[in-house]
């Protein structure tokens, strides 16, 4: 059984107009559609499967895209959708796919309801008049979707942006760079610090702390 993503892209983009896919201009949104393709399956495990974050990421980072084939039908990309063994979780994947498809369709409209396939559409690059994507399985089609041109977008939404977390440091390191790790949750997140601010972590270690941090 296989389960195939075909993705049509149409425009004056770099090299479509020439019936070729521009690496410079489709490398950076290829590599975040995989990302939310692997982001999306994590949050339908998290809503499906009661076990710690750490399994339910590494299941979803075993999800990939392989691109098998380049039609010259404006341009045309087919893909298969593949996990990490034989034995992969087949339904993850079709609800991932179907999932992430409806995401980028309300993306491009302008309905805000996925961060990772928002990254994806902003990627994309100037030039596009339409983006079709077609899922189907062995041959059956299972979802179609038909987008238009990309909305305009403010560049300055992409710029880092300050977060504010509750935890606790959790511990600091000096190779190969200074980094302070801090808990916050489930989560613990290494971030890049200075000498002064490795000083102040260890000053707050065990005891509850407020982090502001830069985060995109």
């Amino acid at each position: 059984m296989s389960l195939d993503l075909r993705i049509t892209f149409n425009g004056t983009a770099p090299g479509l107009q020439a019936h070729s896919l521009s690496l410079a201009a489709f490398a950076r949104p290829l590599d975040r559609l995989v990302t939310a393709l692997q982001r999306t399956a994590t949050a339908l495990l998290k809503d499906r499967e009661e076990q710690p974050l750490g399994p339910i990421a590494t299941k979803a980072k075993g999800l990939d895209l392989e691109i098998t084939s380049l039609e010259h039908n404006c341009v045309s990309l087919s893909m298969r959708c593949v996990g990490p063994s034989d034995n992969d979780d087949r339904e993850l994947m079709q609800r991932t796919m179907s999932k992430l498809l409806a995401d980028i369709e309300s993306e491009v409209n302008g309905r805000e309801v996925s961060e990772a396939a928002r990254r994806y559409v902003r990627a994309l690059p100037d030039g596009m008049t339409t983006q079709t994507y077609r899922l189907s399985r062995d041959g059956v089609t299972l979802s179609e979707v038909t987008c238009g041109a990309l909305p305009h977008v403010d560049e300055s939404d992409d710029l880092p942006r300050l977060v504010q977390l509750r935890g606790e440091v959790a511990g600091v390191s000096f190779l190969p760079s200074i980094s302070v790790m801090f808990k916050s949750g489930e989560k613990t997140l290494k971030l890049a610090a200075d000498v002064v601010q490795v000083d102040n972590a260890l000053r707050l270690r065990g005891r509850s702390a407020l982090a502001a941090i830069y985060a995109r």
